[in-house]
This record gives C-alpha cells, structure tokens and sequence, in this order.
C-alpha cells in the first residue's frame, strides 16, 4: 500500500467532515437520486461518513505520532 501525505490525508479528513455537516444540514438534499432510489438515506450516509472521519483521524494519528517534519532543510 502506498504511504499517503499527512497532507492527502488532512484534505480526506476535512472533506469527509464537510460531508457530515452537510448530511446533517441538509437531509436527502444532500443525497443523490440514485443513493436514495437504492435505499441509501440519510441515516446509512450519516453512518457511512462518520466512518469515514473515524478512519482519517486514525489513519492521521498513525502517520504523526512519531511528530511532524515541517522542513528538510531550512533556507
């Protein structure tokens, strides 16, 4: 499996997060047509992302728990 950048990894985790808040915000509006002709409300995609934050910050803690290196080299 290919390492992932704290970066790329931040980036998921404020989307997956934007997606939650807007679920919550929004309801069905924030679902597809085709989600919710699947039977997929808002209920399974409040699930779905919180799952999603759940695996981004453990994937995040993962990745700086032994700190951060914000430079290589300093200019």
């Amino acid at each position: 499996m290919k390492k992932r950048s704290i970066d790329d990894i931040r980036r998921d985790l404020q989307q997956a997060e934007a997606r939650h808040d807007r679920i919550e915000r929004l309801g069905e509006k924030a679902i597809s047509d085709y989600d919710l002709m699947m039977g997929y409300g808002v209920e399974f995609n409040l699930k779905l992302a919180s799952n999603h934050i759940a695996y981004y910050r453990n994937e995040l803690e993962e990745a700086t728990k032994y700190g951060e290196q914000l430079k290589l080299f300093e200019s």
